[in-house]
């Protein structure tokens, strides 16, 4: 009796113990993984990511590996727009994105909130940094391709993106660069890498599979 008394209080306890856990530490598993960064003192530089996935996976792990970046750039246009954020956040709440890009939006907003439950961040404020080259339409960046005789073999198209942002993105350091490589669980579904910031669901500037490139420009 006086061990099967014993058996009932150990299991009380682990069940009691496992509820206890923060939901912080039971999330769920990150399917991304920084490949390589080169940061000098400042936190200047590059990082290469790749994530797999469903979309909302994929934007989970890029909310869980950089909350710092993504919610400071959150706060940084917030400051930079003061009374102007929220009618433009408002605006921005009804336009189209892809399923897709929802799906990954709301993925990096969940991931943050892994991080700091607390964290006030919604799907609209990742919405207000993806969409600055539309409602800012500042002169900046620029790129250029070439193919034929400009390159040698192995290479078949060279493609360059000089970054120049502005305020907001100096106040995030961004020029802490991302290059992200997506590789979608969906067979039917193409790989792509891009190149941007933290936070970026669109293409800042991109090449899928076939070697078709997109660039965003102003």
């Amino acid at each position: 009796i006086y061990s099967f008394y014993r058996r009932f209080q150990i299991t009380v306890f682990v069940l009691l113990y496992i509820f206890s856990i923060p939901l912080t530490l039971l999330s769920e598993e990150v399917k991304g993984k920084i490949l390589k960064q080169n940061l000098d003192s400042t936190g200047n530089g590059y990082i290469v990511l790749k994530v797999w996935g469903t979309y909302r996976e994929m934007g989970y792990a890029q909310g869980k590996l950089f909350t710092t970046q993504i919610s400071g750039g959150v706060d940084s246009f917030k400051k930079y727009l003061d009374n102007k954020y929220k009618p433009l956040k408002d605006e921005i709440s009804k336009t189209f994105f892809p399923k897709d890009a929802e799906d990954e939006i709301n993925g990096i907003v969940t991931g943050v909130k892994a991080n700091i439950p607390a964290s006030t961040i919604d799907a609209d404020d990742i919405k207000v940094a993806n969409t600055y080259g539309d409602w800012k339409a500042s002169p900046a960046c620029r790129s250029y391709l070439c193919w034929g005789s400009y390159v040698k073999a192995p290479t078949k198209t060279l493609s360059t993106r000089v970054l120049m942002f502005d305020y907001p993105f100096k106040l995030l350091g961004t020029c802490q660069h991302l290059i992200i490589a997506y590789s979608p669980s969906d067979k039917n579904l193409v790989r792509w890498v891009n190149f941007g910031f933290t936070g970026s669901v669109t293409v800042a500037t991109g090449v899928n599979e076939y070697g078709t490139v997109s660039s965003l420009h102003d």
